[in-house]
């Protein structure tokens, strides 16, 4: 089995690359949502998560090959338990952290990142990274450990940062850029063919070494997961 860990939102063009790939070789398929930040959420909004999840699970359903879950904490062991060996994880855009048991159980389990780490880890480095007035950024595929965003780098893209660009547009053009990686390492995990790794020097794209900041304020945090 393989995991994509991801959103309704960013996630979309990640499912739709994860949904192909897996239809393509005939391998099962299983996309994780997370619903761990609803109940800080207004009645409203609670609502409209539950229905836009279900909505996606429903049309997911039709996929060949793929399932989807909508799961509360990852951790638990009612997931974990589902984990068995060899099974494989794809992490992007998802708001929960893996703890050691559960990254343990899979054979491969890797994240994808919006920034050129060991630089702007955290959950949303693209905000960081304009605030910084950075004039280069770009992606990066690692392997996932308990320590956010600093297992080994496996591969990375350098993008110029066009003038006057939202933090919004940066993302999606990052995510997009994400895709194309997400893509050839799904096409390695299926196929078995050999990987080639890229490992950018970060220090000579940053101006700012920035080691890892969070949100700046409850409102993005929220956002991020609708």
């Amino acid at each position: 089995m393989i995991y994509l860990f991801t959103n309704r939102k960013t996630g979309l063009a990640f499912i739709e690359t994860f949904a192909r790939s897996c239809e393509q070789h005939d391998r099962p398929g299983c996309v994780v949502l997370s619903s761990r930040n609803w109940l800080q959420l207004s009645r409203f909004f609670y609502f409209k998560h539950i229905l836009g999840h279900r909505l996606l699970a429903y049309k997911l359903s039709k996929r060949p090959c793929l399932s989807v879950l909508i799961v509360k904490d990852i951790n638990a062991a009612g997931f974990r338990q589902r984990v068995n060996p060899g099974d494989c994880g794809l992490v992007g855009g998802f708001d929960q952290i893996f703890r050691a048991e559960l990254i343990q159980r899979f054979d491969s389990l890797v994240n994808m990142h919006t920034s050129l780490l060991p630089y702007y880890r955290g959950p949303i480095p693209t905000y960081w990274v304009l605030q910084n007035r950075e004039t280069q950024s770009g992606v990066t595929l690692h392997r996932v450990t308990e320590e956010i965003d600093a297992g080994e780098i496996l591969y990375q893209e350098v993008v110029d940062i066009e003038p006057g660009i939202t933090d919004p547009e940066l993302r999606q053009s990052l995510w997009q850029l994400g895709q194309n990686v997400l893509e050839k390492w799904l096409h390695h995990r299926l196929t078995g063919t050999a990987f080639s790794t890229r490992v950018v020097d970060a220090d000579s794209v940053y101006k700012v070494k920035v080691d890892y900041r969070s949100y700046p304020h409850k409102e993005l945090e929220i956002d991020k997961n609708k």
